[in-house]
């Protein structure tokens, strides 16, 4: 639903950039064997399109020498609202090959393994099938401005195309993903939103495994079941969706450093970072930590996870989902801090 809702946008967009000038809906398409030059860019709505008949569709070699890219992504940024980004990997002046991204100064000597990881990117995504296109709209939005990708290779080919941007495309998320990845491998953070390094105040979590409901989380209770004079404790209760009822109950004083250890544990994941860069996806039950299906997915009946999470900054996270690819995904976060709980209550 939330891919549909970009694409429309484009197309409200595309559609405004032709009322400005005055055409009509259908947008103009000049075809033409170079680059529109100042004095041949259509108007806004034009749309040129140019595809180089000499350019491969198959690239022998696997091995980059040079790499160029530039996109807007809605779901990353630096700073406060920064979503553009120029990455490129290229030697420098004294001839040392170098990963570099320009808006926020990043630069690091390149190695290997950030060569392989964009090649497995163009690999997955099928980019050298683009070889060649020019196919760009004249007027747009400054997120659908255009995009390009150019690569060398060892072997003297070369994989080069521009076209509209597309603020939500999973290659251009892949390829940022790559980089910020192997940054944050060299200590260079630059990338990724801030740390929260406060600490968890309160937190709820519930996982349905095969209609079968365990929750644990913070209950206030009357003064008659305090437990040495607490009346707000760590609760853990069982519900069997299959008999209908709940199974089990159970309430102790919450330990010592019992905070620190849930924050410890989710810290020790990537699950905040996942969560603010897939904030689009929330609403379909998607939070970055699986790679979201192509193919629509429905609910499971028996599958589900829930997750709320406060800090003491003011941070808050939320996870609700029945989507078995993001459930597996999980799984890590919610197996560690279901181990560290089913050992307080043992």
């Amino acid at each position: 639903m939330k891919r549909m809702k970009r694409i429309c946008l484009f197309f409200l967009c595309l559609l405004a950039a032709a009322a400005v000038s005055g055409c009509t809906a259908e947008p103009q398409i000049t075809t033409s064997a170079a680059v529109p030059t100042e004095t041949t860019q259509p108007e806004d709505g034009g749309r040129t399109v140019r595809n180089d008949p000499d350019a491969p569709k198959q690239i022998s070699s696997r091995t980059i020498t040079d790499f160029s890219v530039n996109f807007f992504l809605e779901s990353r940024w630096s700073g406060e609202e920064e979503h553009f980004f120029a990455f490129s990997v290229r030697e420098d002046g004294n001839g040392t090959l170098t990963a570099s991204e320009a808006r926020t100064g990043l630069s690091l000597p390149a190695d290997q393994d950030l060569l392989e990881k964009l090649q497995t990117v163009i690999e997955r995504f099928d980019l050298v099938k683009r070889n060649g296109e020019y196919d760009v709209t004249a007027g747009l939005a400054p997120e659908y401005q255009p995009c390009t990708l150019d690569v060398g290779y060892d072997s003297g080919e070369r994989l080069t195309f521009t076209a509209d941007n597309q603020p939500a495309a999973d290659w251009e998320i892949a390829v940022y993903t790559a980089f910020a990845e192997w940054f944050s491998g060299k200590g260079e953070e630059g990338l990724y939103p801030s740390r929260d390094n406060s600490e968890i105040t309160r937190l709820t979590l519930a996982v349905k495994e095969a209609g079968i409901r365990v929750r644990y989380g913070g209950w206030n209770v009357d003064a008659a079941e305090a437990i040495n004079g607490e009346t707000y404790l760590l609760g853990r209760d069982t519900y069997d969706y299959n008999l209908e009822k709940e199974t089990d109950s159970a309430m102790i004083a919450f330990p010592e450093g019992y905070y620190a250890s849930v924050t410890e544990i989710i810290a020790g994941t990537d699950l905040l970072r996942q969560y603010d860069f897939s904030y689009f996806d929330h609403d379909d039950g998607y939070y970055g930590m699986g790679v979201r299906p192509e193919d629509p997915e429905e609910d499971s009946e028996t599958e589900e996870i829930k997750l709320s999470l406060e800090y003491a900054s003011g941070k808050r996270v939320h996870i609700e989902t029945r989507k078995i690819s993001e459930i597996l995904a999980l799984k890590p976060v919610t197996d560690a801090l279901l181990r560290y709980h089913e050992a307080l209550f043992e």
